[in-house]
């Protein structure tokens, strides 16, 4: 199919470089954000590289969608908070791609890279696949894979996922340009649980009998720096909620049949059989 327009949907780093890529072809691309506040970094870039660019609330970006889908469009969506209604995804003269931060059919939703963080999957990586009606369910047109680190949070991860798309998508382009695209269908998930941005990790809340590693897992998977993402996790003890500074993990032997929670003006400690985190600079949570 010979697109008339291409449009880049999303307000991420990886679709402004998307976008940047097919301008720099001399391709006829627009950025189309949806509006979820008043800044916006992919404006201030796309005004900085003279990108055609849009922002819209929801019903207008379903109705401009509609009129680009007038002609033959390719639209490609990456880090976007809009679901694309049936009359977008089943028109004819539209094709569109997404990128997932999992390796479909897993981790299905939002915030793909702390569910996998959190649930200590040893591979994660990232999926393009075309759109369908169903979340994040159509047909694969290819996934790259990297080993999940130890160490990793949530953020570095989402870092690691977007460079990964980038160059995925570059080395697919020309051939979804060309229609020469070999797309393969997914398998059936084990799991069909479709995360939404409103579930969090353990519901953000640390688990003081998990082991060393489990815990670890919870707050990398809340860690997003200063973006505070899923908000701020917390501890209940002895009837107090608490919150911390930063974390750090060492690794240890004890011989104990149960954790052990020590708590003071510095740090929050938790000592289990294989390791031991420590929780800096406390505070009682302001409900």
């Amino acid at each position: 199919m010979n697109f008339n327009n291409i449009l880049v949907c999303g307000s991420s780093h990886v679709a402004f470089n998307i976008a940047q890529y097919i301008y720099a072809a001399s391709l006829p691309v627009v950025v189309l954000e949806c509006k979820i506040s008043s800044a916006s970094t992919m404006e201030y870039l796309c005004r900085k590289y003279n990108i055609p660019f849009q922002t819209l609330h929801r019903e207008e970006m379903t109705r401009v969608l509609v009129q680009y889908a007038r002609e033959p469009v390719l639209i490609i969506n990456a880090v976007n908070y809009y679901i694309f209604p049936p009359e977008i995804v089943e028109n004819p003269n539209a094709v569109l791609i997404n990128y997932h931060n999992a390796i479909l059919p897993a981790h299905r939703g939002m915030n793909s890279e702390a569910w996998q963080i959190y649930e200590m999957d040893d591979v994660s990586g990232i999926t393009w696949h075309y759109i369908v009606n169903e979340l994040d369910a159509g047909p694969i047109i290819t996934q790259e894979k990297i080993v999940l680190g130890q160490t990793v949070t949530s953020l570095e991860l989402l870092k690691k996922h977007n460079q990964l798309a980038f160059q995925s998508f570059i080395g697919f382009f020309d051939d979804l340009l060309k229609s020469n695209i070999q797309s393969f269908p997914q398998s059936e998930p084990q799991n069909k649980t479709i995360k939404r941005a409103k579930d969090i990790p353990g519901n953000g809340i640390l688990d003081t009998t998990w082991s060393a590693s489990k815990i670890y897992a919870f707050l990398r998977s809340m860690d997003y720096g200063p973006l505070h993402t899923l908000g701020r996790p917390a501890l209940f003890h002895n009837e107090k909620r608490y919150v911390w500074k930063k974390y750090g993990y060492r690794s240890t032997s004890y011989n104990r049949e149960e954790n052990q929670v020590t708590i003071n003006d510095n740090f929050i400690e938790i000592k289990c059989n294989e390791a031991e985190l420590l929780l800096y600079k406390p505070q009682i949570a302001v409900e």
